[in-house]
């Protein structure tokens, strides 16, 4: 297996965030946010209260919360670590782009600010 460049996996794991998130749209609407902002929030923990249960047990290589060994443990996405790392990246983007419809300008954050 090649690696691939940082840029090209950023741009593809992005691509399909985005095609996951109009597919979800399709099928669910809006209802992550159907109960307003406190709703957003739990409908957010949720996929870190899965994480939080499923990293706790011993990945394949014998180490609890190891969760690049959890999801290549679990290759197809479909299930487990993976889906809920998933499930947590879009509801934090669906958040983000809610706010920017709402009218906030939303500059680049630079880290390490201090």
């Amino acid at each position: 297996m090649t690696e691939k460049s940082f840029e090209v996996s950023l741009e593809e794991v992005a691509v399909r965030d985005v095609e996951g998130l109009m597919q979800a749209r399709i099928e669910y609407g809006e209802s992550w946010k159907k109960r307003g902002g406190c709703g957003a929030y739990f409908t957010i923990v949720r996929p870190l209260d899965r994480l939080d249960i499923l990293c706790a047990r011993p990945a394949s290589n014998g180490v609890p919360f190891d969760i690049f060994q959890h999801c290549l443990d679990s290759p197809n996405g479909d299930e487990g670590v993976l889906n809920a790392l998933r499930d947590l990246r879009r509801y934090l983007l669906l958040v983000e782009v809610e706010l920017v419809q709402r009218g906030h300008d939303l500059p680049l954050q630079r880290h390490n600010r201090k």
